[in-house]
């Protein structure tokens, strides 16, 4: 149960990363929210992302960092609208689009974060992006505390263990801005981070969250719609409302399959979009509801990535095969392992280690549901590296398994003509 979520959640980076990468030219949006607080924004593909900046005599503070793959234009973007770099980053939980833009601006800024976040970026497949001390917290906190920054207090909550088990809300207590990132997607359902996060607790930390925050704050979310507190509330609602449907379907003996037939949640249908179906919340709720046994197995990324380090492409993959071959009931095999690897390269520019970890997952899983997105990467990947044979090969591979896909059609048009 809980792996399955984990590789939908690793799904999405993936495809995160995809919208990303098409969207390279695409600058952040910004608006002002109040005095002295701006939002940037970029659409990462059907969802936003954002960071909240704090600009005045201090310097900039921002909430969040953004995707590393828009680190440049965030930057970019810092110094033509303020002519600077931020003195402190708060990270408000540890998915990468929230903490990929801190390298770029090296150990200059304060980070400011929750203090799992020191060990949950060493490990299982955060090893592949190798974060520097300019990703990890500086200063950490379990439940309270607040910084004086541009004229205002600022005060961060951990509400950890909903969402992720790294979540903090961050509010600018004079500007009555408060940053709740994931632990609202209004109006939509939310996802939860199997690995850390749970389901079930997830409506108390957001009800922690409202019980905190005045009746005329503006909240942002990570991902969805900036919203008032009177929203927020049908949030929660929303959240409180669906887990009893589903807990109590699960009590009269119905599965989980039965309810999404059955469309148990039909009147919540509103609620889709970004990146959970009625379906997908129904998936959610019943599988954190049952809390069946996870999977006690061993994480195969941690033996890949320093085989991968210390000889070479080659060894890794001997060192995968390996393991499968004696130690399969010790270690977690899955469809999801290569394919992450595989992105995790793409995304560092390591192009020729990329192509042989989306060999392997097509090699492995040929019909798996990674299929297509190991055909596009790696055509990807085989484009960076000039090789316009091999791009177009895996292009036309991938076009057969979606020939709707209008992009991939025109990308083989103009790969044709070089």
């Amino acid at each position: 149960m809980m792996r399955t979520l984990w590789s939908l959640f690793l799904f999405g980076l993936i495809i995160s990363m995809q919208a990303v990468m098409a969207q390279e030219s695409k600058d952040y949006s910004q608006k002002q929210l109040k005095d002295h607080i701006y939002e940037l924004s970029y659409d990462a593909g059907g969802y936003m992302v954002k960071v909240i900046a704090s600009v005045g005599s201090d310097g900039i503070l921002l909430v969040d960092s953004g995707h590393e793959q828009k680190a440049e234009a965030l930057k970019a973007k810092l110094q033509e609208l303020w002519g600077g770099t931020p003195a402190v980053i708060i990270l408000t939980h540890e998915h990468i689009e929230h903490i990929g833009g801190n390298e770029i601006f090296g150990t200059a800024p304060l980070v400011i974060g929750h203090p799992s976040l020191r060990t949950r970026l060493k490990e299982s497949h955060f090893l592949f992006d190798e974060f520097t001390d300019a990703t990890l917290p500086e200063i950490t906190f379990t439940d309270t505390m607040s910084l004086y920054f541009n004229g205002e207090e600022i005060r961060l909550y951990s509400l950890a263990g909903g969402h992720s088990g790294s979540d903090i809300m961050v509010w600018f207590t004079k500007s009555k801005v408060v940053c709740v990132a994931a632990l609202c997607n209004w109006p939509h359902f939310p996802s939860i981070d199997s690995k850390t996060g749970d389901v079930e607790q997830y409506p108390a930390d957001v009800e922690k969250a409202m019980a905190l925050l005045p009746a005329d704050v503006l909240v942002v979310s990570g991902h969805g719609e900036d919203c008032s507190m009177e929203e927020f509330r049908k949030f929660h609602d929303m959240l409180v409302r669906t887990h009893d449907i589903v807990r109590s379907e699960l009590a009269a003996g119905k599965s989980m399959e039965m309810m999404q037939k059955e469309n148990v949640l039909k009147d919540f249908k509103s609620y889709e979009g970004g990146y959970t179906s009625t379906d997908g919340w129904i998936k959610y709720l019943a599988e954190g509801i049952e809390k069946k046994p996870g999977d006690s197995r061993k994480d195969l990324y941690e033996p890949i990535y320093y085989a991968l380090k210390d000889r070479g492409a080659d060894s890794a993959i001997a060192e995968y095969y390996m393991l499968k071959k004696d130690h399969a009931d010790e270690y977690a095999f899955e469809e999801t392992v290569p394919a992450i690897i595989g992105y995790k390269l793409l995304n560092r520019k390591r192009y020729s280690e990329a192509i042989r970890f989306f060999e392997l997952s097509l090699k492995d899983y040929p019909k798996g549901v990674y299929a297509n997105v190991s055909y596009q990467l790696m055509a990807e990947s085989y484009e960076k590296t000039g090789d316009i044979q091999q791009a177009l090969k895996n292009y036309r591979k991938l076009i057969k398994l979606t020939p709707e896909d209008s992009t991939i059609a025109e990308k083989i048009k103009e790969l044709e003509k070089m």
